[in-house]
Parts: C-alpha cells; sequence; structure tokens
C-alpha cells in the first residue's frame, strides 16, 4: 500500500485506533459471557 499520500504519524494513529477497537470488542465479548453464564 501507497502511504506517501498520508498525513505523518498516520500509522501510529491507525495502530492505536485498532487497538482500541479490538479491546472494546474483548470488553463486549466478556460481558455477553457474563450474562450468558448467568443465564443458564
Amino acid at each position: 500500500m501507497d502511504t506517501s499520500g498520508l498525513p505523518e504519524g498516520y500509522n501510529v494513529l491507525l495502530s492505536k485506533v485498532k487497538d482500541r477497537l479490538r479491546e472494546a470488542q474483548y470488553t463486549a465479548l466478556r460481558a455477553v459471557n457474563k450474562e450468558l453464564v448467568g443465564l443458564y
């Protein structure tokens, strides 16, 4: 992928956004699992 037209630091920002998304997905998954365990 050609990143020459992207602002400086874009790759770092993108990496941080991806990390936050993964963390939010994991948090949601844990919450769902907790509710399922409580249901059963």
